[in-house]
């Protein structure tokens, strides 16, 4: 196989891979609604140690797997973060982006904390800058 065809093959695989990955991470997404909107406020309004009000709790994006929830928020008294709960309990937070060159950090921290290893790299995904 000459050079430009390995070149071809190798870029179409990780294209592939990629939109793989992005299609894995919609069965996760949940959608948010006035039905379950309150209950994720709730939770990250529980987490917090200054409470606020219910409606100032900025919910963009819920990821769940199995017990594990991952809820990216912003109030007006912190910067935005994604929240992770166990079984509805607040485990830890992250804040900021990430490029693509610190994967092995977050994937690191977030097996720190136990995070299933399909919603860490979704996880990831949602926070890294491209």
């Amino acid at each position: 196989m000459n050079k430009s065809a390995l070149t071809l093959t190798l870029s179409l695989f990780f294209m592939a891979k990629m939109a793989i990955s992005a299609q894995d991470c919609g069965s996760l997404k949940k959608d948010i609604n006035t039905d379950n909107m309150g209950f994720y406020q709730a939770l990250v309004q529980k987490s917090l140690t200054q409470k606020i009000k219910l409606n100032t709790i900025e919910v963009s994006q819920v990821l769940a797997e199995s017990e594990w929830l991952a809820i990216s928020a912003a109030t007006d008294i912190s910067d935005p973060g994604v929240l992770f709960f166990k079984n509805n309990e607040f485990i830890d937070v992250w804040g900021g982006d990430a490029s693509p060159e610190e994967k092995n950090h977050v994937l690191k921290w977030t097996r720190g904390i136990h995070v299933p290893d399909k919603l860490a790299q979704c996880f990831f995904d949602s926070i890294v800058i491209r």
